[in-house]
């Protein structure tokens, strides 16, 4: 039980720091982004998909 309390707190602080972080950009993006139809977060998506699929392809990533 001691061994997976001391791996759980080291996994704390990337837990905080990704749940602020995650935070932030929704209060940000809610900021920036008055506006955003479904149509253009689908191209979006959709591209940055096609992107990373090629990079994998090339073996880039």
């Amino acid at each position: 039980m001691a061994s997976n309390f001391a791996q759980s707190q080291e996994l704390l602080a990337p837990v905080a720091v990704g749940t602020i972080c995650a935070f932030i950009g929704s209060f940000v993006g809610k900021r920036m982004l008055q506006k955003v139809t479904l149509r253009t977060v689908q191209i979006v998506v959709a591209v940055a998909m096609l992107l990373i699929g090629t990079g994998l392809v090339a073996g880039l990533v």
